[in-house]
């Protein structure tokens, strides 16, 4: 029960390369030398999981990012993890807890949302000490059979099993690197008024269709804290269902994409009618798409029914 609480907050695991996520060292054995195999490739796969169930994947290794690149690129017939499948990388001689206070703040998430996966025990002992808020796992190096045990038992790396996904879980990483190219378009803009024109917003609003919307707006109901006009919570497609089931309630969801890509189904309206008004009972939206006008997107739609 408590690790079921504690996944939640799990958001990005962090891992290094060398003993980790292959046997060897790039830098001393080549890209041709390090080996991948038995519970190297089975973090791998994990990993994998997890990436397609909505987790964020990132690399925190020091090494010459050029090695790590061709590792991946030379040697992806033999990965189970691709390139393609990681959010951000910290790839540098930089200290460890550096790499991950960065990739927190390029990523936007706190700390507590961070996993560091390293077979070195002095890092993970450094990250322990700065980083208290980081949960860590040390990989156990030399031990096959312990690392083996690890991968398949961890809480922490449990394949989520149970949890229903929706499509944005498995766009999740696409949106991260979506989100990097929007922050380097603002930085370029003079003006937020000019960021958003130039951004090519298009927002769709309408009642959700089907099992996998209604988990989706059960999902932001669940999850998202900075704007949830009301708190209410009704984590299941069966509650939302529930809730619908006086005729007259409503659900409005908001799709928003741009140039840069599909943020997917980021905001919801629970409407209810009132004694002489629509009653809005809860307004939610992710913030990836705060001060984008799609609040205003939604009301509009409202007051038109």
């Amino acid at each position: 029960a408590l690790a079921s609480l504690l996944q939640h907050s799990s958001k990005v695991f962090v891992c290094d390369c060398d003993h980790t996520l292959w046997d060897g060292v790039v830098s001393e054995d080549g890209v041709d030398g390090v080996r991948l195999h038995g519970p190297h490739l089975r973090l791998q796969q994990r990993l994998s999981q997890l990436q397609q169930q909505g987790r964020l994947v990132c690399l925190a290794s020091r090494n010459d990012e050029e090695d790590v690149r061709r590792v991946f690129s030379e040697r992806s017939a033999e990965m189970a993890l691709s390139w393609q499948q990681l959010a951000a990388w910290q790839v540098h001689w930089d200290a460890k807890t550096t790499s991950l206070q960065r990739l927190a703040m390029e990523l936007r998430l706190p700390l507590e949302a961070l996993v560091f996966i390293d077979d070195n025990p002095l890092e993970v002992e450094a990250v322990r000490h700065c980083l208290p808020q980081v949960l860590t796992i040390t990989v156990p190096g030399g031990d096959a059979v312990a690392f083996d045990s690890l991968v398949q038992h961890h809480w922490a790396l449990d394949s989520w099993c149970g949890m229903l996904g929706t499509s944005e879980d498995a766009r999740r990483t696409q949106m991260y690197r979506e989100n990097a190219a929007r922050r380097a378009s603002r930085r370029e803009a003079s003006s937020h008024a000019e960021f958003l024109r130039t951004l090519e917003l298009r927002i769709e609003v309408r009642c959700p269709e089907g099992s996998s919307e209604l988990t989706r707006v059960a999902q932001l109901l669940m999850r998202t804290n900075q704007f949830n006009s009301t708190q209410l919570r009704l984590g299941t497609e069966e509650s939302l269902r529930e809730w619908l089931c006086d005729e007259q309630r409503q659900i409005l969801a908001a799709w928003v994409s741009d140039r840069f890509g599909d943020y997917g189904l980021v905001a919801a309206a629970l409407c209810a009618p009132g004694p002489s008004a629509l009653v809005i009972e809860c307004l939610n939206m992710s913030c990836r798409v705060l001060h984008r006008g799609v609040e205003h997107a939604v009301l509009r739609k409202a007051a038109a029914l």
